[in-house]
């Protein structure tokens, strides 16, 4: 939660060794009281709320009934294309960034194509 409200966003990088100790992002962590809301427990992924307080006592409320990804809040194709793209820079052998281009045009066009063998070819 601290790095989602220090940086906007969670991707792989902030599970690293130098980012999980980043200095910004452990303040902000101090700050951060988790609480369990049994009316938003199910199974699976469920729905998520956050509240921020402010010192001047303003809160600041989000909810998510459906996070993106899930089968209600599907990944459109370029939500998918993004996240390849964010991910593939921590393969244990990192694709230039033609090769990531050129996967995710021939996934686009899987229906299409008549041998995708080509794919898995460029993954290795």
């Amino acid at each position: 939660m601290a790095t989602a409200l220090s940086k906007g966003k969670v991707t792989l990088e902030d599970f690293t060794e130098e980012a999980i100790h980043n200095k910004d992002v452990l303040a902000v962590s101090q700050k951060v009281i988790g609480k369990l809301d049994p009316g938003m427990t199910r199974h699976g992924v469920g729905p998520g709320k956050v509240t921020v307080m402010m010192k001047d006592g303003q809160e600041y409320t989000e909810a998510v009934e459906h996070c993106l990804g899930s089968v209600e809040n599907p990944m459109n194709f370029e939500d998918c294309a993004k996240k390849f793209r964010e991910c593939s820079s921590y393969f244990i052998k990192p694709l230039s960034p033609d090769i990531i281009e050129e996967i995710i045009e021939q996934i686009g066009r899987l229906e299409q194509l008549d041998d995708a063998t080509k794919i898995i070819e460029m993954l290795r």
